[in-house]
């Protein structure tokens, strides 16, 4: 048996790509969208345990999958995204930590909604 395979004898996913449910595999799972205007390219990111939740009570918003919910992705598929767009939109503990690691945001410009981090960058 080589060391691609598990004891069961199916092969072994690798990390960033997707599993038979369509899903990335790994812990840090996003969804994310990406509008195209004529001068920019927007991206919109969220963990992917908030898509569909109300947070918040002032102000109160819906990570709704009609904004965030183009595509799961992994963490590096995301980091690519936010390579490319010049204004990205953030929610949720986990991409917010993998923005501010990547350098696209600073934490003290991070809000939080209902106890949740936001953070929004534009790029000039």
């Amino acid at each position: 048996m080589t060391g691609d395979k598990t004891s069961d004898g199916s092969k072994k996913q690798k990390s960033g790509k997707s599993n038979k449910s369509g899903k990335p595999d790994g812990s840090n799972i996003f969804w994310g969208n990406i509008f195209s205007t004529k001068y920019d390219l927007v991206v919109a990111i969220c963990d992917d345990d908030i898509i569909e939740k109300r947070i918040g009570s002032n102000p109160r918003i819906k990570v709704s999958k009609s904004f965030y919910g183009g595509k799961l992705m992994d963490e590096q598929l995301a980091l690519r995204i936010m390579k490319r767009a010049t204004i990205g939109n953030l929610i949720g503990n986990r991409i917010v930590d993998v923005a501010e690691r990547g350098g696209f945001i600073t934490r003290e410009n991070v809000i939080l909604i209902g106890g949740v981090p936001h953070a929004q960058f534009v790029k000039t």
